[in-house]
């Protein structure tokens, strides 16, 4: 079922969003990362926590393994972990650690560059908030494949996560290449968000 919603409404979103960008005293910004994207915005953006023993974790709950392999974990089935550190898979399938399902969730994301946005961000009319001009940053901080990127206001709070792509890829945002080289620019010629 498709939702429409009245072009009041859709401004109403959109000047939200506009405003979460805004908030802080600074410019938001869009980072962009390799690996994969986490399954929720309130997620952090480079999981970190380190899994521990006899620890009760929430379904949602993400770790890294004591001894780093590269991959991050969601728990699937909430519980007590074990006392001792499950082998971690690095295939996308689930571990049984006690009473938790851990998921394999892909690589750890890095971060590649961060784009800062104009200030304020956009402008809002017709149910869309268009951005305004962006501040390429000239100097990528790693090598990597852009697979998605985090808008965030000037403190650090996640507004939306974006899938990437290369242009003709369908990617919420497109670049010209997704192939990221430490030093060189990263920008973001346009981006306009449509509220439903």
């Amino acid at each position: 079922m498709a939702l429409g919603s009245s072009l009041a409404l859709r401004n109403t979103k959109a000047t939200a969003t506009r405003d979460a960008y805004d908030a802080g005293a600074g410019p938001g910004v869009v980072r962009f990362y390799s690996g994969k994207r986490p399954p929720a915005v309130d997620d952090p953006a480079i999981p970190s926590t380190a899994w521990a023993g006899s620890t009760s974790y929430p379904v949602g709950d993400l770790v890294v393994p004591t001894t780093g392999n590269g991959h991050y974990y969601r728990a699937t089935a909430a519980g007590t972990s074990g006392s001792s550190e499950p082998t971690w898979p690095t295939d996308g399938s689930t571990v049984t650690d006690g009473g938790v399902t851990w998921k394999d969730y892909g690589l750890v994301p890095t971060l590649l560059g961060t784009v800062t946005c104009a200030d304020p961000c956009g402008t809002v009319s017709g149910g869309e908030l268009t951005f305004g001009d962006f501040v390429q940053d000239s100097a990528a901080d790693a090598d990597g494949q852009a697979t998605w990127a985090r808008g965030e206001d000037s403190t650090g709070a996640a507004v939306h996560d974006y899938d990437v792509t290369a242009t003709g890829g369908g990617g919420d945002i497109t670049l010209n290449t997704t192939t990221i080289v430490t030093g060189g620019p990263i920008d973001i010629t346009s981006l306009v968000i449509t509220e439903g």
